[in-house]
């Protein structure tokens, strides 16, 4: 049977997350606990509202997909800083960049299925009490 944990996007942020827990360990002490917690976060906020889609009905997947481009958003402004703030290198921030944007991919294909359904939905409702 095929589940959430099964699907590729599930299984992008959760080694993502992972991965960033075992470098947030090597944070200096001030910016583990700030901006390295926030970015933790805003990763389990995105894995979180993808596990939530895969659960929903239909008609309210589209928030919850909206809520994780939202949080990738996020995360990706946050890397940017953490980098910048030379907590992780070039090489790193390149890896969770390309991997940010093939979630964020990933969700946009689902989240204009889900729109097209939506509304294919709205037309056969409308046609037939019509």
């Amino acid at each position: 049977m095929y589940t959430i944990n099964d699907a590729p996007i599930f299984q992008l942020i959760f080694g993502l997350l992972k991965d960033y827990h075992t470098l947030r360990g090597k944070f200096l002490k001030t910016e583990k606990y700030t901006l390295g917690e926030k970015t933790e976060d805003a990763l389990l906020a995105v894995l979180i509202a993808v596990v939530e889609a895969g659960h929903a009905k239909k008609e309210w997947k589209i928030s919850h997909i909206e809520t994780a481009l939202a949080k990738t958003e996020l995360a990706k402004i946050l890397f940017r800083l953490t980098l910048e703030l030379k907590s992780m290198n070039e090489k790193q921030y390149l890896n969770v960049q390309s991997r940010l944007q093939r979630t964020a991919q990933m969700r946009h294909k689902v989240h204009k299925r889900v729109l097209f359904l939506k509304n294919i939905f709205k037309f056969s409702f409308g046609r037939s009490n019509g």
